[in-house]
């Protein structure tokens, strides 16, 4: 706040900002950013399930439907994390797989690189399902990187979690 002249606070925002130096705006837009969306969260989810090769692509798409669904409900609870659901991604993954440009593996690789990137990870496991396949590959995956792992079969549990870690980090400034 020292680099700032003729600021405004309303309701928690800072307003009408003047900066005497022009890398304290840069810093303080960068903060600002920070505030807004501050915690970037894996959705892992079932694609095929216990299907697995056997799943039809009606099956595959309802899956893929069911977890767009559970995480924007997610992401209307909780504005301030920025949450990856690959299932929005699926029609490209599919299609490379089914054309041979890659493999299961690969697919699961490129996932856990998009894992490491963020700060925690909430896995939907529904009632009468189990953490197996590609879920699980990504639950050890966030285990062996220490990150924060929530395991859900109700998005309120998810919400709830994540609300937690952000009021914690905001509070302790993600120290602790």
């Amino acid at each position: 706040l020292d680099q700032m002249e003729n600021f405004t606070v309303r309701n928690g925002i800072v307003t009408n900002v003047a900066f005497k130096k022009k890398e304290a705006r840069n810093i303080a837009v960068l903060n600002i950013k920070r505030k807004e969306i501050n915690m970037r969260t894996y959705f892992s989810h079932s694609i095929r399930g216990k299907l697995g090769n056997a799943c039809t692509p009606a099956s595959l798409k309802e899956n893929c439907l069911a977890a767009i669904e559970t995480g924007e409900e997610i992401r209307k609870a909780c504005p301030w994390a920025d949450i990856y659901i690959p299932a929005e991604h699926e029609d490209f993954v599919q299609k490379a797989y089914d054309k041979k440009y890659m493999t299961e593996k690969q697919i699961l690789d490129v996932d856990c690189d998009i894992l490491s990137e963020c700060d925690n990870i909430i896995i939907f496991v529904p009632v009468n399902d189990e953490l197996q396949g590609g879920r699980l590959i990504e639950h050890d995956h966030a285990i062996n990187e220490c990150m924060h792992v929530c395991l859900f079969s109700d998005p309120v549990e998810a919400i709830d979690w994540l609300t937690e870690l952000h009021d914690y980090d905001r509070h302790y400034g993600g120290e602790g």
